[in-house]
């Protein structure tokens, strides 16, 4: 349907830091799944998921090692 009519959507994912303040493994968790998630979003030529994170959250996630980050092949580190 967004081929057809020749749109694209962005989802832009910021903040992500304050969702889970709380409980790092539950933190640690649903971002590994978000990444999976953008891995599996990325071949839809329509769609494009934007996730902003900061750098030591990515550290502390892929840290344990994460296959799915490999896939992240694009990225901007902003200061």
């Amino acid at each position: 349907m967004l081929e057809e009519k020749k749109l694209a959507v962005w989802v832009l994912l910021d903040r992500l830091d304050v969702a889970f303040v709380e409980n790092h493994e539950l933190e640690a968790n649903a971002l590994r799944a978000l990444v999976r998630a953008y891995a599996d979003i990325r071949n839809l030529g329509h769609l494009s998921l934007k996730i902003f994170l900061r750098e030591d959250i990515w550290k502390r996630i892929t840290e344990q090692g994460l296959r799915e980050a490999s896939h992240i092949v694009r990225y901007v580190i902003l200061d």
